[in-house]
Parts: C-alpha cells; sequence; structure tokens
C-alpha cells in the first residue's frame, strides 16, 4: 500500500511537471509568454477545485451521504471544469496570437481539470493501481504525442498544447467516467458544502491574489516576451515541486522540533544549498554550452543568480509552510499568508517600477526568500512549544 501511495505521487508529480517543462524548452520568450496566461488559468481552475470541491468533499465527507458519492462529486467536476475551460476559451480567443490555439486550450483545461477531480477522488476511495496507471498512461502519450506533433512539423506550441491535451483525455478516460445526476449540480453542491467551502476558498484566493493575480498584472505592462521570462522563473523551481510533492504526507506528520533538530537541520541546509547552486551552474556553465538556443531556458541565462534564490527561497517556503500548516497556531498560519501574499505582489511591482524586467525577477525571487524565512520563524515557534 505504502509503495503503491509513493508510485503514486511520483507519477502525478512527474505528469503535472511534463507541460511546464516542455514549454520552458521549446518555446520561445514571446511564445511563453502568451501560453503562460492560459496556464495561470488552469492554476486558478486547479485552486478553485480544491477549495469549492475536492478539499470540501474531504471535510464533509460522511456528513451528507447524498453528496459523498462519485456521482454527485462528478456532477460538480464537470461544471467547475467546463466554467474554467470557457475561461481559458475566451482568453485565447481575446489574446492576439492564442486565437488559433484557444480551442486545444480549452480541450486541455477541461480534461486537466476533470483529471485533478477525478485523481483525488480515485485516490481517497484507496484506488491507486489505477491512479498508476492513468499517470503512466498520461506520460507515454504525452511522449508519443511530442514526437507525432513534431514529425508532423507543426509549431512548437502546437506541440505543447496538443501534448497537453491527449495527455490528460487519456489520464481522465482511464480514471472514472463522468456521471452526471439532475439535483445535485453546483447550486446543491455549493448550499450543501458553503461550511467547508468558505474558508479554504478564503485561504486559496489569498495566496492566488500573490501567486496568480500579480502575475496577471504585470503581463499587462511586461508584453508577452518579458513576461514569458518573468514566468519562466517560477518553473525554475519545478525540481523542488518534483522533491517535496511526493514526500509531503510525512513531512505533515513530522513534529516540527525533530525539524530542527541538528541532523535534519542540516540535511535541509544541504539539499536547499544543492538545489540552488544546481540551478545557478546549470543557467551559467550548461545551458550557455548546449550551442543551440533551448526556448525561453536560454533568456534565464542573465538572471541566474536571483533565479537560484528563487529555487533556495522556494523549497525552504515549500517545507516549513507544510509543517506549519499541521502544527503552527492558526494565528502564525494567517500571518504568514498575508506576510507571503503582500511580498509576492509588492515586491515585484515595486522591482518592476524602478527596474523594469531584472527588478521584477529580483523582487519575485527576494519575496520567496524572505517568505521562506517567515515559515521557518513560526515552524521554530511550534517546536518552542512542542
Amino acid at each position: 500500500m505504502l509503495l503503491r501511495l509513493a508510485s503514486s505521487a511520483i507519477s502525478g508529480g512527474l505528469y503535472g511537471a511534463l507541460t511546464s517543462i516542455l514549454a520552458l524548452l521549446l518555446l520561445s520568450p514571446g511564445d511563453y509568454g502568451l501560453f503562460s496566461i492560459v496556464y495561470l488559468i488552469f492554476a486558478f481552475g486547479i485552486s478553485l477545485q480544491y477549495s469549492i470541491l475536492n478539499e470540501a468533499w474531504a471535510r464533509a465527507l460522511g456528513r451528507n451521504l447524498r453528496f459523498d458519492s462519485w456521482d454527485a462529486f462528478s456532477t460538480m467536476l464537470m461544471a467547475l471544469s467546463a466554467l474554467v475551460a470557457l475561461a481559458a476559451f475566451l482568453t485565447g480567443m481575446a489574446v492576439p496570437g492564442l486565437d488559433p490555439y484557444s480551442w486545444c486550450l480549452a480541450l486541455a483545461v477541461v480534461f486537466s481539470l476533470y483529471r485533478g477531480g477525478a485523481r483525488y477522488f480515485s485516490i481517497a476511495q484507496g484506488e491507486l493501481r489505477r491512479v498508476l496507471v492513468s499517470d503512466v498512461g498520461g506520460i507515454a502519450v504525452f511522449a508519443v504525442s511530442v514526437i507525432v506533433l513534431s514529425l508532423a512539423h507543426l509549431s512548437v506550441m502546437w506541440i505543447v498544447i496538443g501534448s497537453w491535451a491527449a495527455s490528460a483525455a487519456m489520464c481522465s478516460l482511464i480514471l472514472r467516467r463522468p456521471c452526471y445526476r439532475r439535483g445535485l449540480g453546483p447550486l446543491s453542491w455549493i448550499r450543501s458544502h458553503h461550511n467547508e467551502i468558505r474558508p479554504l476558498l478564503v485561504d486559496s484566493l489569498l495566496m492566488d491574489a500573490g501567486a496568480i493575480g500579480t502575475p496577471f498584472l504585470l503581463a499587462g505592462f511586461m508584453g508577452s516576451t518579458r513576461f514569458g521570462i518573468y514566468r519562466a522563473v517560477s518553473n525554475v523551481a519545478l525540481p523542488v515541486r518534483l522533491l517535496v510533492d511526493p514526500i509531503r504526507p510525512a513531512l505533515g506528520r513530522t513534529s516540527p522540533a525533530r525539524l530542527f533538530s541538528r541532523s535534519s537541520g542540516f540535511a535541509i541546509a544541504l539539499v536547499t544549498l544543492v538545489m540552488a547552486a544546481g540551478c545557478y551552474f546549470a543557467l551559467t556553465l550548461v545551458v550557455p554550452r548546449i550551442g543551440f538556443h533551448v526556448g525561453t531556458l536560454s533568456s534565464l541565462v542573465p538572471f541566474a543568480l536571483p533565479a537560484s534564490l528563487f529555487v533556495a527561497g522556494s523549497l525552504l517556503g515549500t517545507v516549513y509552510y507544510i509543517i506549519c500548516r499541521t502544527n503552527a497556531s492558526h494565528r502564525h498560519i494567517v500571518i504568514g499568508r498575508i506576510t507571503q501574499t503582500v511580498l509576492v505582489i509588492a515586491m515585484p511591482i515595486l522591482g518592476f517600477a524602478l527596474s523594469e524586467l531584472g527588478g521584477a525577477i529580483w523582487g519575485f525571487a527576494l519575496s520567496s526568500v524572505i517568505s521562506g524565512a517567515v515559515w521557518v520563524w513560526f515552524a521554530y515557534l511550534s517546536s518552542q512549544r512542542s
């Protein structure tokens, strides 16, 4: 059981990173900026899905048998997925350069959101083998799609979006068939789960204001090329998510005191240093020597130092935030979340006002480091109480 859970966590993390990695490696900064606009809508949809559906369902499980079933879950999941996909389609139609891809982007978003909800439900039901098969099938279809679309001499944007849509559709088909039932629609779901949805949605919207709202705000001032480079910085930290996500359940159960022991502290510091240094040397030594332009990744070479700082801050912030979620006081969690949101909004905007793209990237990186330090401090206070 533990092996299957670990395998599904790793396969899910790997599948979730494929589209972002391919886009970073293939797309030019301008195309990457355009793609990121719709990908941010998808990210916002995932956030809404966790607050309105996944975690609200988990918190209310057993309280209302009528809404515990897959029928009720699926009905709400389809409605939410379709709504966000519509937003992605309309955005694609409205943004110059994205309109030819708008229908495929909508398909990618609707299938990806459906896959996310169905995967959450399946894991909660203990269907780990099905989840693992779905992830592996999605990875295989993604790889095949990249090859087929490349051989068809389609543009790199079509390769990225088409592979995303095809793999998400395959994952969805393997996981669960959608099921719609009258009387269990969105309004009924919200009425039944409003007590669970309200606090989750407030926390998510507060987080999204910085993580998603700020990039949208900056996109209008930067233009697609500079915005693509700015957004690429966040994807440099993909190895952090791949490392932390599989061990998140174990981290959540770890006592703060143990995390601040000499051996654990040394291990976390070492991993942080290695990942930040790996990012820096990859951007300063490896990428420039490849001999050809590596999509948007090559455009990050001048920003190797702030990108590396962002990786360090992201790792510390993610690890210690997970610890705080299960151990810190509610007051500390709220203060930490508000602090992080203010920093992520204010510092990139201030940096852009002072020094345009370079200032925005430095502001983003420093906000990550300071936010990480805040979560480390609150985790340390929790360790003193335990």
